[in-house]
């Protein structure tokens, strides 16, 4: 699973802008927040991101946003990204990282992950809310 995971990360897209709140970056992941809290977040985060062979040989690019009662964990896609091409075995694992990360990173507010574009405008939500 966790070599699956690292190859669906791979296709995350490589640009981003300034400008979207303080970062954390470990490896070839950056991690943007605007909090102290969401600092913790995305320290744990990057943690985690490491540990599970998630942070790949491609620039990733990752906002957390609080907003009302969950995190969005916003992954930038490659440009050329279309939700429907996404495969039932894709939305699975986007399922399964989702839960992962609510047990072990997100505790005290679930995160939702959010498919974003090059500025962190959402375009897809995998998992259903």
């Amino acid at each position: 699973m966790k070599s699956t995971f690292f190859l669906f990360f791979l296709l995350l897209l490589v640009s981003c802008s300034k400008g979207f709140g303080d970062k954390i970056e470990s490896g070839n992941t950056t991690i943007f927040y605007t909090t102290k809290n969401e600092k913790g977040i995305a320290e744990k985060l990057a943690l985690y991101w490491i540990k599970n062979q998630i942070d790949g040989k491609e620039k990733q690019f990752i906002r957390i946003i609080k907003y009302k009662e969950a995190y969005h964990l916003q992954l930038i896609s490659k440009e050329d990204f279309k939700s429907s091409a996404l495969s039932f075995e894709e939305i699975k694992l986007f399922t399964e990282l989702q839960s992962d990360l609510n047990k072990h990173v997100f505790t005290s507010l679930p995160c939702r992950i959010k498919l974003c574009d090059g500025n962190f405008r959402e375009i897809y939500t995998p998992v259903s809310e």
